[in-house]
């Protein structure tokens, strides 16, 4: 089958690609502050500017105008940030927080989503911004003119935005808490009743349809979709027939090698997924790319004799909040964020490493060395 992977153009920001090797100490955050000074931040302006500019093609604010009295307000959010191909990225959204004073939220906020299950039966099967489209939440709603915004609009219009000034929000914007189900309910529409394909029974994100008298499936996770179907040409139609429905067009990423976090290998024998580039970030991250473990006769992901089994469960553990400092500071890592992180490996794609998360979950609360090093181990 052919797999392409489309993506919402309004989400993507600026692709200019920089150099980024294997081993290449991983940013944990990326501020605008930070971000000023450095040699590329007019890179990153730049990519504030077309975020901007997307919205607008999209008609998401209004003009600028004073606060009214007794408004819905919220504050813009930006967030930075390099993926793990090099690309610089930046996004735009509101800060929806349900416990953030002028947040008024009036209608439902439920937004499906494929699960993982499900996701692994659509690539068996196939073995071979998009909120700001959605109309604007029920309750009126307003964002301050933060600092991005005043300057992108001075160098466009020439005019200055006073402090304290707003803007009308026309469509859904991410962040607020209606927009997902906004934005669920809008795409879902455009694909059944204008493509005319049909969502499975129990996986309401899951369709399966026809285009040219070809059969095609077609996968929706939020703002992210995958189409399978015979041909490129068919595969192209479809991405067309849904932007024609959109202010702005999807982008038509290729053949699908990505997604979610996701690797995907597509070969003439089969469809292989994995978690490679994600676990080599979190080796990297940790200084464990070239640590060495030794495997024993058997390759499972955690020592399962008997006598091993014991000690886990009778090992001595911190007896005090400082002793449980001194053990994380000692092993450079965070037990129960390092649990996190491999259980979306599990979930997605490494179903074979379930027993021993689930039995290092036990300790999570309070684990001893034993339990720090075979977690290690297990990455």
């Amino acid at each position: 089958m052919f797999t392409a992977e489309i993506r919402r153009l309004s989400i993507e920001s600026d692709q200019a690609n920089i150099p980024i090797q294997k081993d290449a100490k991983v940013v944990d955050k990326l501020t605008r502050q930070i971000l000023m000074q450095r040699d590329d931040w007019d890179d990153w302006r730049k990519s504030e500017a077309k975020q901007l500019e997307q919205y607008q093609q999209q008609g998401m604010f209004g003009e600028p105008e004073a606060r009214p009295t007794k408004a819905n307000i919220l504050s813009l959010l930006w967030t930075y940030l390099i993926k793990s191909d090099g690309t610089k990225k930046v996004r735009c959204c509101c800060n929806g927080n349900l416990g953030r004073k002028g947040s008024i939220t009036l209608a439902h906020t439920y937004a499906a989503c494929v699960e993982q299950p499900a996701q692994r039966v659509y690539w068996g099967l196939v073995a071979s911004n998009a909120f700001a489209e959605a109309p604007p939440p029920k309750a009126p709603l307003y964002v301050l003119v933060d600092r991005p915004y005043r300057e992108w609009y001075k160098a466009k219009t020439g005019k200055y935005v006073p402090k304290g000034y707003v803007l009308r929000l026309h469509h859904a914007i991410q962040g607020h808490p209606e927009a997902p189900r906004l934005w669920s309910m809008f795409i879902d529409k455009i694909i059944q009743e204008k493509l005319r394909f049909t969502p499975t029974t129990h996986k309401r994100c899951l369709y399966k349809g026809k285009m040219d008298g070809q059969k095609v499936l077609f996968l929706r996770q939020v703002d992210d979709f995958l189409v399978a179907v015979g041909n490129e040409q068919i595969c192209n139609k479809v991405i067309d027939e849904v932007s024609k429905y959109l202010k702005a067009p999807l982008k038509n990423l290729g053949i699908v090698n990505r997604f979610n976090g996701v690797e995907v290998d597509q070969t003439k024998y089969y469809v292989k997924i994995h978690n490679i580039h994600y676990i080599e970030k979190i080796l990297t991250r940790h200084s464990w790319l070239h640590y060495v473990y030794k495997l024993s006769k058997a390759p499972v992901p955690m020592r399962s004799e008997s006598k091993y089994l014991t000690e886990m469960e009778n090992s001595k553990e911190p007896e005090s909040e400082k002793e449980r400092r001194e053990l994380e500071i000692r092993l450079k890592f965070n037990y129960r964020q390092a649990l996190g992180k491999i259980l979306y490996a599990m979930v997605t794609c490494r179903p074979d490493i379930s027993v021993a998360i689930t039995k290092l979950s036990q300790y999570s609360q309070n684990p001893s060395e034993i339990h720090y090093i075979a977690l290690k181990n297990v990455f």
